[in-house]
């Protein structure tokens, strides 16, 4: 297929070089919007760790805090713990 022949040459997958440019950005789109929800998801445990730590110092027992994360009593303590020995060795 040459310029001559057509207007808008094909790609190998048959479409058109407006249509590839589109799905294309809009992948390109998606993934952007994907790498920033993997930041900020990175930036929840801490937040957990903060949330916690507030709620306990207010009176929430370990128990009650791990049931609305949805998480054991040991799971949410281990994680506080290796969350918060992660925040200190990044500020040493």
């Amino acid at each position: 297929m040459t310029a001559e022949s057509t207007p808008t040459e094909c790609n190998s997958v048959g479409y058109g070089d407006d249509m590839t440019t589109d799905k294309l950005n809009d992948h390109r789109d998606r993934l952007r919007k994907l790498r920033a929800d993997f930041d900020e998801a990175a930036k929840l445990p801490e937040r957990r760790v903060r949330e916690v730590d507030e709620a306990r110092a207010a009176g929430m027992t370990w128990r009650e805090a791990a049931e609305l994360l949805g998480m054991t009593q040991n799971g949410l303590i281990k994680a506080s713990q290796t969350a918060a020995r992660a925040a200190t060795d990044t500020t040493d």
